[in-house]
């Protein structure tokens, strides 16, 4: 398991009370939750137990119809919300089908890179960028992004940056860039396309990492691929906090700290990975652990 549990980390990221309601469903019932820096929480529970919508709300990518969410103590309450802004510039996401994420027209390379785009490195992009061998760009997704890139008064990254950036986050989870760059999703297995995704979620160094089933749509193999690329960014970035939704307990008791199970939009049970996989304390959970193949 990552993580020194003994260290006191800061909660960046807090919902109190959340409940979410669809007509006459309630998908979340009063639902209190944080993110520790440094830490990885993981949300599982069976299907439907409102997993997703609680990371969904949490990001801000959702509302709930009651209670809260702050960010570094900022309200994250729609659009215009401070906290709300910050989370979008400081947070990166993984999503459960690669290919289904990544465009099919654009270079691996160019996937990478486009958060830069969009919001920035918030790191303030202080460190050392040096362009990877590899084939020449053909694409033109370096001139397109950095034109983008320094709209809203930003500072406009030079193609060896930009370029430098994605080789830089693909070469954490383990994928050659001189190899993979300038490759198109249609030349990607599973297991390399979704570290790819990883590398695109960690490109701007955001505070917050969130994995949507990340390991469902690959095999055995790639997903010790994909844990050791986790660990990576995890060893490099360690104030960085990560939040995964899997049915995996397997891959559970690997990379989380703690553990949050959910069961029909209730908390079931919360607390280390020890605790919750050792000693479970509800039928739902004694269900879920002895359903487990380790």
């Amino acid at each position: 398991m990552v993580g020194n549990m003994d260290e006191k980390r800061t909660g960046i990221l807090r919902g109190v009370g959340i409940t979410r309601s669809f007509g006459r469903h309630s998908a979340l019932a009063g639902v209190n939750v944080e993110v520790e820096a440094g830490r990885c929480l993981a949300i599982i529970g069976g299907s439907g137990s409102g997993k997703s919508t609680l990371v969904r709300i949490l990001l801000g990518l959702d509302s709930p119809t009651s209670g809260s969410v702050d960010y570094r103590g900022l309200p994250v309450s729609g659009p215009r919300s401070a906290g709300y802004r910050a989370l979008r510039r400081e947070s990166g996401l993984v999503f459960q089908n690669p290919f289904a994420s990544l465009d099919p027209r654009w270079t691996v390379g160019r996937s990478i890179a486009e958060p830069l785009a969009i919001g920035g490195g918030h790191s303030g992009d202080n460190s050392s960028d040096h362009a990877v061998s590899g084939r020449k760009n053909t694409d033109g997704w370096s001139a397109r992004l950095g034109g983008l890139f320094g709209m809203g008064g930003r500072r406009r990254l030079s193609h060896d940056r930009l370029r430098g950036r994605a080789a830089r986050a693909l070469a954490l989870t383990g994928l050659d860039p001189a190899e993979f760059l300038d490759r198109y999703p249609a030349d990607l297995s599973g297991g390399q396309a979704q570290r790819v995704a990883i590398a695109r979620a960690v490109v701007a160094e955001p505070n917050i990492i969130a994995a949507d089933e990340p390991m469902s749509a690959i095999d055995v193999a790639a997903r010790l691929q994909i844990l050791d690329a986790f660990a990576a960014i995890r060893e490099q970035r360690p104030n960085t906090a990560l939040i995964i939704v899997s049915h995996d307990l397997g891959v559970v008791q690997h990379i989380a700290d703690r553990i949050l199970v959910l069961h029909e939009g209730l908390i079931e049970q919360e607390g280390t990975v020890a605790e919750v996989l050792g000693n479970p304390t509800s039928d739902y959970t004694r269900q879920l652990v002895a359903a487990a193949q380790w």
